[in-house]
């Protein structure tokens, strides 16, 4: 879910009126181009993008908003840290 999340914020991100195409997205997240190739085609057929160029969908926007939820909650109860990471927070 979070190489999901991490494309569809780089999209957001790298994309104008007409969309963002994909060697930034892959750039920004960090994917190499047959991965994210994969992983963005997965996204268009859930619904999450159109494209190419690639524009999140509002299916995409609610993803990015319950995920964005669902990692504060985690974090809140000290399950990861804000890198990311499992477990509290060290010291």
């Amino acid at each position: 879910m979070q190489i999901y999340a991490d494309l569809l914020r780089a999209v957001k991100a790298r994309g104008t009126a007409d969309g963002a195409r994909i060697t930034p997205v892959q750039s920004d997240a960090n994917l190499p181009s047959d991965r994210a190739r994969q992983y963005i085609g997965e996204l268009v057929q859930l619904g999450l993008l159109t494209g190419p160029p690639y524009l999140v969908t509002p299916k995409g926007e609610a993803f990015l908003r319950e995920y964005n939820r669902y990692r504060h909650f985690l974090r809140d109860f000290g399950l990861v840290r804000d890198d990311g990471e499992p477990g509290p927070p060290p010291f």
